[in-house]
């Protein structure tokens, strides 16, 4: 049996997570480009596509397509990883995030047309 609390393949969600306490889990622009470059190296990983993010200093919401049906493994390897760094910098321990963040499974009927391909003259 699978451990993976969403396992959907090709599934695309929306996920949310805050700070424990709502503490800030960005607190600086370093933290915020190794949060980047983390989520970055997770997607690769694992081939998802991560269509839109906004990281706030207390909160992040991700936009993303797993086609694994990976998804709660890849965010607590995400998330793990990113506070172990962000606490060894910062000198604190714990936990950084909530111990739950929300996903919402999104069905194909929730997205937007996609784009009209366009072809660009160069004059």
């Amino acid at each position: 049996m699978s451990s993976e609390h969403f396992p959907i393949e090709n599934g695309l969600f929306h996920v949310t997570n805050r700070g424990v306490d709502r503490w800030n889990i960005a607190l600086d622009d370093h933290d915020r480009k190794t949060w980047l470059r983390l989520l970055d190296r997770n997607a690769t990983r694992r081939g998802r596509r991560v269509f839109a993010f906004a990281l706030l200093d207390n909160h992040f919401h991700l936009y993303l397509r797993t086609p694994h049906g990976n998804l709660s493994t890849g965010m607590r390897d995400f998330e793990g990883g990113y506070a172990t760094l962000f606490n060894r910098r910062h000198d604190r321990e714990g936990q950084l995030d909530g111990k739950t963040g929300q996903v919402q499974y999104c069905s194909a009927r929730q997205l937007p047309p996609p784009p009209t391909p366009r072809r660009w003259k160069h004059d």
